[in-house]
């Protein structure tokens, strides 16, 4: 028999994050650990990259030069702490584009 904390700090050392593209955007999921709370918590981090790919479509209706490009990071992993980064260019016209982090 193990303690319990024992067998928790065991299956969290295997949790690991990955990085995928949706149009062209990316977003983090989580690989391993329990399948349900993983496949809930992807599910919320690809909302992101789903949310930046229509923006973008609907900023190049409106000039073919405008765009929303998107990033994601891992920032830290550990046991049941989770800290991703999502890093957001928005051109919509004038000198620079706008830069936006959501966390």
């Amino acid at each position: 028999m193990f303690p319990k904390h024992s067998i928790h700090a065991a299956s969290s050392a295997s949790i690991k994050t990955k990085i995928y593209t949706y149009k062209g955007k990316q977003y983090v999921q989580i690989v391993g650990g329990n399948k349900k709370v993983s496949d809930k918590i992807n599910k919320t981090l690809k909302l992101h990259a789903v949310a930046a790919a229509k923006g973008n479509a609907e900023l190049k209706k409106m000039q073919k030069y405008y765009y929303l490009s998107s990033t994601a990071k891992t920032k830290y992993i550990s046991g049941q702490k989770l800290s991703v980064v999502y890093e957001d260019s928005l051109y919509s016209g004038g000198v620079h584009s706008n830069e936006i982090a959501t966390t």
